[in-house]
């Protein structure tokens, strides 16, 4: 979804029922699925990271999630929000069965 809004990828095709409901409709549950989704957005994200040119982090976007932002400020929002689930999951594997 980041590199579609952000990075304008139209190739890119996300529905995601957890964001349209806005909150966690307790679909994604299949671990070998997640992890091939997870493995699959990184490589698209990075790809698209990787054509930006120096000049292009200062270009302004407007998206609905973050309003309006340089792709630089947008780019350490999703650092700081997949930060933020990372450590959701660490708990979980640390005290979850």
């Amino acid at each position: 979804m980041f590199a579609k809004n952000v990075f304008g990828d139209s190739t890119v095709s996300v529905i995601a029922k957890t964001v349209i409901d806005q909150k966690d409709s307790g679909e994604w549950t299949n671990l070998n699925e997640l992890i091939a989704y997870t493995s699959k957005s990184f490589q698209i994200l990075e790809a698209i990271i990787m054509k930006q040119s120096e000049e292009n982090w200062s270009e302004t976007i407007v998206t609905k999630e973050f309003g309006t932002k340089t792709k630089a400020e947008a780019f350490g929002r999703i650092i700081s929000h997949t930060t933020y689930h990372a450590g959701q999951m660490a708990i979980l594997k640390k005290y979850g069965n």
